[in-house]
């Protein structure tokens, strides 16, 4: 759910900040969200076919989070219409190593009983983020501000990468 607030803020509020802040207009804003359509349409199946057997699925997901703490600390410093389109591709790729396999870390702890129990566990957990996530990132916005919503993403990512690595661990033993 932490990585799915994480993610899902750069395609809800994140317009704000374009809009409000960059002063972006509607146009340019829709490029910058589609750019991520685009690339994920056209790499994802390749790339994952390609790297789903060189490492452990939990580099891939702290991977992908890891990317995701990196486009927040970035927006600290860098807060120029030019990396938004950069950004957007690391966000892409985050999405590409993170999520699909997310997924295959639940479908492989599941069995033929429990398995609908733990999809609608994980479906139920993105659904969450996507009703919490716009609540909680437009009052920290309206009460701190940006660099504030940036600090708390990047917090979260970071936890969520470094909470992955520890299932690893735990995994393995």
């Amino acid at each position: 759910m932490l990585y799915a607030m994480s993610f899902f803020q750069f395609f809800s509020t994140m317009p704000l900040y374009y809009k409000t802040e960059l002063k972006l207009n509607e146009g340019q804003i829709g490029w910058i969200l589609a750019l991520n359509g685009v690339l994920v349409a056209a790499i994802e199946m390749v790339l994952i076919y390609k790297i789903e057997n060189r490492w452990n699925k939990f580099y891939f997901i702290s991977l992908g989070a890891a990317m995701l703490v990196v486009s927040y600390v970035s927006l600290l410093f860098l807060p120029y219409v030019w990396w938004m389109y950069v950004l957007i591709i690391i966000i892409s790729f985050s999405e590409m190593f993170a999520m699909p396999f997310m997924n295959a870390f639940m479908n492989a702890r599941t069995n033929e009983s429990n398995r609908g129990q733990y999809a609608a566990l994980y479906v139920m957990s993105w659904s969450a983020a996507q009703i919490i996530l716009p609540i909680f990132a437009t009052q920290t916005i309206a009460n701190m501000g940006y660099d504030m919503l940036w600090i708390f993403f990047s917090v979260i990512c970071l936890s969520v990468t470094l909470g992955i690595l520890w299932v690893k661990k735990m995994a393995e033993v």
